[in-house]
């Protein structure tokens, strides 16, 4: 099974626990998730500020600013 195989509900769980492997892997899958749906949202609203790298870093901040521990 390679990395990538790995389901993503185990790598939370293990990044959970302090794996940093896992959180890189849940870290990666979340952002193409981001990048995805942000290139979606700005083909349908048109006009948009942000390019999509600008608007999924925008998100992740969002995302992360309530999240305990980080820093």
């Amino acid at each position: 099974m390679t990395e990538h195989a790995v389901p993503l509900a185990d790598a939370l769980a293990l990044a959970r626990t302090g794996d940093r492997a896992a959180w890189d892997r849940v870290f990666a899958c979340a952002y193409h998730e981001l990048q995805v749906l942000a290139r979606r949202a700005r083909r349908s609203l048109g006009g948009a500020t942000l390019d999509t790298t600008g608007l999924v870093h925008e998100c992740y901040l969002r995302l992360i600013r309530n999240c305990p521990g980080v820093n």
